[in-house]
């Protein structure tokens, strides 16, 4: 039976490799090539982006953004790597990986503010985390996702390689995956953690890290003589901070519904059970998150090389 998992598992995972590089040809991310094209993903934590396209506040500071939707953060670093975005929503592991891989250069402008769920599949019998051995916990790799299932797993003592942790970087993938019981749990970002409890999945406790999350919105560290990237960088920046303060205030309700229909491909009923962060504005990781980043990526590629 596990075997028979593995497979299926095996063939989704190529079909959602299948479906990025269709993705990433699309004729779309070869437009205007002045605009300020952002790679972004279906997720709570690029809601203020989301919310000031749909709003106007990018047209009123006239700044052409092209916001370009991807599933997965291995998609947005794809878009980075071959210069399709100029910005992206990404994690701080995969910023120094990228930069040894090909010298992809990102600088992290914006913390992520939302966090993860482990929420397990619908008819689970799973009450305590030591039963989570031997079983699939579903995620994406080098992402606070990832990074908070080993400070789970350690938390509760249970070895690291006790857990099958299949890789779906498609996180609509991967909540379907788990409502449909092909993985016993996953770890789940809103709104998708909130669909997966309303189609029955519950939600396993895990203790949050003190530190905030590893997912953040990077750039390209474009040259000081580059006058029109800084610009437009800065102008972002600024409409980042004006969507934020709209949705601390009182954002619109319907605007709101029509980014998890539009932009999330979400059911926008779930904007009732939703709680929303409460975001900050525009800020750079601190330096001691980056250094939890690198010393936790050091841990886990030797944990690889034994």
């Amino acid at each position: 039976m596990k075997g028979f998992f593995t497979t299926l598992l095996t063939i989704l995972m190529l079909a959602s490799c299948t479906e990025r590089e269709a993705m990433l040809s699309n004729p779309d991310d070869k437009a205007d090539s002045l605009a300020l094209k952002v790679g972004v993903m279906p997720v709570v934590d690029c809601l203020p982006l989301f919310y000031a396209q749909r709003t106007g506040i990018f047209d009123s500071l006239d700044l052409d953004v092209r916001l370009v939707r991807y599933q997965s953060m291995m998609d947005v670093d794809t878009a980075l790597q071959r210069k399709r975005v100029q910005m992206g929503y990404t994690a701080l592991p995969r910023i120094e990986l990228m930069a040894q891989q090909d010298s992809t250069h990102l600088l992290p402008l914006v913390q992520g503010q939302d966090g993860y769920a482990l929420m397990l599949a619908p008819k689970s019998k799973i009450r305590k985390a030591k039963q989570l051995g031997e079983r699939m916990v579903g995620l994406a790799r080098y992402t606070t996702g990832d990074y908070l299932s080993d400070l789970f797993l350690q938390g509760e003592g249970l070895p690291l390689d006790t857990v099958f942790r299949p890789q779906f970087n498609d996180v609509a993938l991967r909540c379907r995956m788990l409502t449909d019981s092909l993985v016993d749990a996953a770890m789940l970002p809103q709104p998708y953690a909130l669909q997966a409890r309303l189609s029955g999945c519950r939600q396993m406790k895990i203790a949050a890290d003190t530190l905030p999350s590893l997912n953040c919105l990077a750039s390209h560290r474009f040259a000081a003589k580059d006058t029109l990237r800084q610009r437009q960088q800065r102008l972002l920046l600024a409409a980042y901070d004006m969507a934020v303060e709209a949705l601390q205030k009182r954002p619109d309700s319907l605007v709101l519904r029509t980014i998890l229909r539009e932009d999330m491909a979400v059911d926008a009923a779930l904007l009732d059970s939703l709680r929303l962060p409460r975001f900050a504005k525009a800020q750079a990781p601190l330096p001691k998150t980056v250094q939890r980043s690198r010393q936790w990526l050091e841990a886990r590629r030797s944990q690889v090389n034994n």
